[in-house]
């Protein structure tokens, strides 16, 4: 079973659109849980996209490896 959600948050004021994700989940979704389930994705990636954001830009120089070619890592383990 998959499962999605989707979260849009809005600025009281004005409903300015600040904020909008989604997530597919392997969980089960309820009502009573679907709202840790989106802010434990939205934790995930913003982890995720801060560390890469650190390794890119700070110094580090790394780029995202999906793996794929001759010269990557699955090239030499298959």
């Amino acid at each position: 079973m998959v499962n999605w959600c989707e979260v849009k948050i809005y600025r009281e004021s004005d409903t300015q659109l600040l904020y909008h994700n989604s997530w597919i989940t392997n969980h089960s979704l309820t009502p009573q849980i679907v709202l840790d389930g989106c802010r434990a994705g939205r934790t995930r990636w913003r982890i995720e996209n801060e560390n890469h954001n650190i390794l890119k830009n700070r110094g580090y120089h790394l780029e995202h490896n999906f793996g794929h070619g001759k010269q990557h890592l699955t090239g030499k383990v298959s």
